[in-house]
């Protein structure tokens, strides 16, 4: 049985109402709360509230999870592309402990750490063919003096055909990829457009437009049959009629 939204009162499928029974199976609320005939379109019960800090906590959460993932996998590809161990120990049993040092810090543009996730491949792999991949501990030798610049730059020297022939190969993965992917195109226009449309917004607005008939015989249709009848014989509303005989 259908309840009342507003007071929670069955309300019967078929009911007794000014000299005729009524159907009442599509009903919302019971005839206390919206009497019959009243034309209430309004919803009576209170509004149900929705905790948008809840759904901001929950989507940043979300995003925060996948660029943690992303930035893995990202380094992950490049520690592969530098031998998966570090250039001076050969320490190879953690990826997070490997590091990225440049040889000529005058040439640091940027600090590959802080390039977000959304930063293009080709731009992180032109920054990182000024480097060498070297451990935590490796890299604080370096910057002590320990390990001297001399040693730095042949390390590099000694490592440099390989590292940027992986190197170039990822950039040309990454670029046929992009250009392998598949466009999709307006049906009118020939406009690319998103996979999950048909048309442009252009197209699409100029093909709702309708051939309206003169307004007289629009008037004599309606006489003839009834609004829902003429929407269905031009491709549009009942609703939309009332509008066009305005």
């Amino acid at each position: 049985m259908k309840t009342c939204k507003k007071c929670g009162e069955i309300i019967k499928g078929r009911q007794f109402v000014n000299g005729k029974y009524r159907n009442f199976q599509r009903r919302k609320y019971c005839l206390k709360c919206s009497p019959f005939g009243s034309g209430n379109t309004r919803k009576l019960e209170a509004p149900i509230k929705f905790d948008v800090c809840c759904r901001k906590k929950r989507d940043t959460e979300k995003y925060l999870k996948w660029q943690k993932k992303a930035r893995k996998e990202r380094k992950n590809k490049l520690v592969e592309a530098f031998g998966s161990c570090c250039s001076f120990c050969k320490y190879d049993r953690c990826h997070k402990a490997l590091e990225f040092h440049y040889v000529d810090p005058s040439e640091k543009n940027i600090t590959i750490s802080t390039l977000g996730i959304l930063t293009k491949w080709v731009k992180i792999i032109k920054e990182i063919k000024k480097c060498i991949m070297v451990c935590s501990n490796c890299h604080r030798e370096i910057h002590s003096g320990m390990i001297s610049q001399k040693q730095v730059k042949n390390i590099y020297q000694e490592n440099f055909i390989e590292v940027m022939r992986k190197l170039d190969e990822e950039v040309q993965r990454w670029t046929n990829k992009s250009k392998n992917k598949k466009n999709y195109y307006c049906v009118d226009c020939n406009k690319i457009i998103d996979k999950r449309a048909k048309r442009c917004a252009f197209c699409y607005n100029l093909n709702r437009k309708k051939n309206r008939p003169p307004k007289e015989q629009l008037l004599k249709e309606i006489k003839e049959t009834n609004y829902c009848a003429v929407g269905r014989k031009y491709g549009v509303s009942d609703n939309a009629i009332r509008k066009w005989l305005k």
